[in-house]
């Protein structure tokens, strides 16, 4: 009797031809909110300019893995797309009302207030990327501020620092509170918002080396 070799998982195939950099939450992430805004048309167009046509099925899955290189292509063929620079903060103020990450944020929602969930940022980061690390820098009374830098070799882009702020600012959207506001610094890449009474979200171009083992 011949048996047919069995096809494993998408997540499994993935992992096995490129590094687990970017986590399937962004992935997917952007895809339901090209198609929430453009329709399947959009979403043909954005597959077809990053040059993934043939990978949607993985992209939409959430337990997927992906070289960082993915995430970043998909972001500037949104940008293309919608002829918006500015697409990456919009997917990421989105984050809370598609139907993406549901487990993740009843993680979040446990934790009972926006003020836990800046304080464990560093833990929630590791959910979406394995080579950008993210610090709270300063947490007070209705405020945050966060450093995010991309770990070696991997490569700045810039739709990532929007992405952040859109992401961060959207949590207090979990209990039903209006999103954190930007507060910007004047140093380059810099700033803060303000949760209710505020949030914050700071990025950096500096680069930090990628630790041994990366933490989840």
């Amino acid at each position: 009797m011949v048996q047919r070799p069995t096809t494993a998982p998408a997540h499994q195939r993935s992992s096995e031809v490129e590094p687990r950099e970017a986590s399937g939450l962004t992935t997917r992430l952007i895809l339901a909110y090209v198609e929430s805004e453009g329709g399947r048309d959009a979403v043909d167009d954005l597959l077809g300019r990053a040059g993934l046509a043939d990978r949607e099925e993985e992209l939409r899955d959430e337990h997927c893995w992906f070289a960082d290189s993915v995430r970043t292509r998909l972001f500037s063929a949104a940008a293309e797309v919608f002829d918006d620079p500015d697409i990456a903060r919009r997917i990421g103020e989105k984050a809370m009302e598609l139907n993406v990450g549901h487990a993740f944020k009843l993680a979040m929602r446990a934790l009972g207030s926006p003020r836990l969930i800046y304080s464990n940022v560093a833990r929630g980061n590791a959910k979406f990327t394995l080579v950008h690390k993210m610090d709270l820098v300063a947490l007070g009374d209705g405020h945050a501020r966060i450093r995010n830098v991309p770990l070696a070799p991997a490569q700045w882009h810039p739709a990532t620092c929007p992405y952040n702020i859109g992401l961060l600012s959207s949590a207090p959207r979990l209990f039903g509170r209006p999103p954190a506001r930007r507060r910007p610094r004047r140093s380059r890449g810099g700033g803060s918002m303000r949760y209710g009474a505020g949030a914050g979200a700071c990025s950096s171009r500096r680069r930090a080396r990628r630790p041994a083992t990366p933490g989840v």
